[in-house]
């Protein structure tokens, strides 16, 4: 998920980035350096944010994640 992606997402679930951060158990500066770029959002947090807010999780190209098997929770 690239930067504007999640800003976009986040913004239209009508978080704010604390709200959010809180939602998925990390620090708001966590999700300021991820929505500016300065820092890519971990796949294992990307897709727990996909599955809290039912967004399709795709893995970023690129990412270590070669084939996921992790198993579907819901």
């Amino acid at each position: 998920m690239t930067p504007s992606e999640l800003k976009n997402h986040r913004k239209a679930l009508k978080l704010s980035q604390a709200e959010l951060a809180r939602e998925l158990c990390v620090t708001r500066r966590a999700v300021v350096s991820w929505e500016t770029g300065s820092r890519n959002m971990p796949p294992c947090v990307e897709k727990l944010f996909c599955l809290l807010y039912n967004l399709p999780y795709v893995p970023s190209p690129g990412s270590s994640v070669q084939d996921d098997r992790t198993p579907d929770l819901f």
